[in-house]
């Protein structure tokens, strides 16, 4: 219809078209949001999507960056044919004490790209510090051995922790450091 001072036109000719038809959202489930990661091929899992009638499942592209805007992205994964999760190949490009952002969208058989999941984050660990002394299985001289550990890139600070048991249930020794050696100012527990 066109309109004007005198009122409106008749209709134009009625035409009709069809709507793409594309694969649901996904839903992002894992990691949790904000989620610190203690690896760097974290395992990544959404929500299967669901397929118009007559429409099949091609794969799913998923995009891991540190840019929101998805500029040049560490993983962009289009070889997903399977369910809805993915655990990032080693070596993974992703560094560590990172935020990473990630999405992913289903593609039909045809190529019709689905939209874009919201956008997930989560944060890679610092790498764990490696021990350096005393050696292990050492038998101590004295009751307040000295430890150490190499530097951790990035680090603020360290939480050296002391146990019997291996399980660190109990502990002998839980305490902060700045410096990546430590000598204990009381006795550690004898035998």
């Amino acid at each position: 219809l066109a309109t004007g001072t005198n009122g409106p036109s008749a209709p134009s000719l009625v035409r009709s078209i069809n709507s793409p038809a594309t694969p649901s959202t996904p839903l992002l489930t894992l990691p949790a949001a904000n989620a610190l990661v203690t690896d760097y091929t974290p395992t990544l899992k959404w929500s299967i999507v669901t397929l118009p009638l007559n429409v099949a499942f091609g794969h799913y592209q998923v995009q891991v960056d540190e840019d929101a805007a998805f500029a040049s992205p560490e993983v962009n994964d289009e070889s997903i044919t399977s369910a809805g999760t993915i655990t990032l190949d080693s070596p993974a490009s992703l560094t560590p004490n990172t935020k990473y952002n990630w999405r992913v969208r289903a593609v039909s058989s045809t190529g019709k790209k689905g939209n874009w999941s919201t956008v997930g984050t989560f944060r890679t660990a610092l790498t764990p510090p490696v021990l350096t002394g005393p050696d292990d299985a050492f038998d101590a001289e004295d009751l307040r051995p000295a430890f150490n550990w190499d530097d951790v890139d990035q680090a603020t600070g360290y939480t050296l922790q002391v146990s019997t048991l291996n399980t660190f249930a109990t502990l002998a020794l839980n305490v902060p450091t700045k410096t990546s050696d430590y000598t204990p100012l009381v006795n550690l527990p004898a035998g």
